[in-house]
């Protein structure tokens, strides 16, 4: 195998790594986004004032 040959391998082989692990960070940001996005969510709801006792008139 020519020596000449050898980095165009790699760079071959990087690039779909580089790809995989770019997707993979991105996905997994994206997951705990929406995870805290719905521990939010949980806690307005919970801690939110709502009408437990209405009014007393």
């Amino acid at each position: 195998m020519p020596s000449r040959l050898i980095p165009v391998l790699i760079v071959f082989a990087a690039v779909p790594l580089g790809l995989l692990v770019a997707v993979t960070l991105d996905w997994l940001e994206e997951r705990e986004l929406r995870r805290a996005e719905r521990r939010a969510r949980l806690s307005r709801a919970q801690h939110r004032p709502g009408p437990a006792h209405p009014p007393q008139t």
